[in-house]
C-alpha cells in the first residue's frame, strides 16, 4: 500500500487558514485537533502531514458547511506551480468535497489530461491553456512538475517498483519514464531511490561502541 501521509510544505494549512479567515471562521477553529497553531505553521523548519491538512478541510466543511464554489475559491488561492497535486486537484473541483476525492484518487491514477482539466472546471481546453499561459506556465510542464514530485514520493517513501511508478503516473513505456526521470533528476529513478535511502540510512544514529546494543 502506498504511504501518501508524508510531511509537506504548511503553505498549503497557512492558506486554508487564511481561507477560514476570509470566510469569519477563526484560526483555532480551523486547526482544531491538528496540533498545530498559527505560531507553529510560522516556524522556518515547520512541516505538516496529510491527515492535518485534511482535518482543517473537515473543520472548515463542518463549520461552513461546503457551500458551492467554495473549492474553486480555494483553488484560486493554490497557486498551481507553488503547491502541486492539492493546488491542481482544488482548482479542478467545484467543492471541498470532490476536491478532497480527486486529491487522493490521484494517488492511485494517472494524471488526467489537459481536456479533463477544461471540463472539470467548466470551460474549453483553449480557456484553460490560456488562463495557465497568464500564469507563466503550460499545462504540459505543469503536469511534469506533478509527476516529478510524485515519481520522488512514490520511488522512496512509496515502497514502488520502478514499473509501478511509471504506470501510476500515465507512462505507457517503462523507458519513457525513466527518461523522463534522468531529465529531472540527472540520474536514472533506480540509482535515485538507492541514494536518497543511503542518504537517509548515514543520518540515522549510530549505536556508540561498547554500548548493550552494539555488543553480541
Amino acid at each position: 500500500m502506498v504511504s501518501w501521509d508524508v510531511e509537506r510544505s504548511p503553505m498549503s494549512v497557512q492558506l486554508l487558514v487564511r481561507l477560514g479567515a476570509d470566510h469569519g471562521v477563526p484560526a483555532p477553529v480551523c486547526l482544531k485537533s491538528t496540533g498545530l497553531t498559527e505560531e507553529s505553521l510560522r516556524e522556518v523548519a515547520a512541516t505538516v502531514s496529510a491527515h492535518q491538512e485534511l482535518t482543517v478541510i473537515a473543520n472548515l466543511l463542518r463549520t461552513l458547511g461546503d457551500p458551492p464554489g467554495l473549492g474553486l475559491e480555494a483553488g484560486i488561492k493554490y497557486h498551481l506551480t507553488t503547491y502541486g497535486i492539492w493546488g491542481f486537484a482544488m482548482i479542478s473541483s467545484p467543492t471541498w468535497r470532490s476536491a478532497i476525492d480527486i486529491g487522493l484518487r490521484y494517488r492511485t491514477a494517472a494524471p488526467p489530461d489537459a481536456e479533463q482539466v477544461a471540463a472539470a472546471l467548466h470551460m474549453s481546453e483553449r480557456t484553460l491553456r490560456r488562463r495557465l499561459a497568464a500564469d507563466g506556465v503550460t499545462f504540459r510542464g505543469l503536469l511534469d512538475e506533478i509527476r516529478e514530485q510524485l515519481a520522488e514520493e512514490f520511488l522512496v517513501t512509496g515502497g514502488m517498483s520502478v514499473a509501478e511508478v511509471a504506470q501510476r503516473l500515465g507512462y505507457v513505456e517503462v523507458s519513457s519514464f525513466s527518461q523522463a526521470f534522468r531529465r529531472w533528476k540527472g540520474v536514472g529513478p533506480r540509482d535515485f531511490r538507492a541514494r536518497q535511502l543511503a542518504r537517509h540510512r548515514a543520518r540515522e544514529p549510530r549505536e556508540p561502541r561498547g554500548s548493550p546494543a552494539a555488543v553480541t
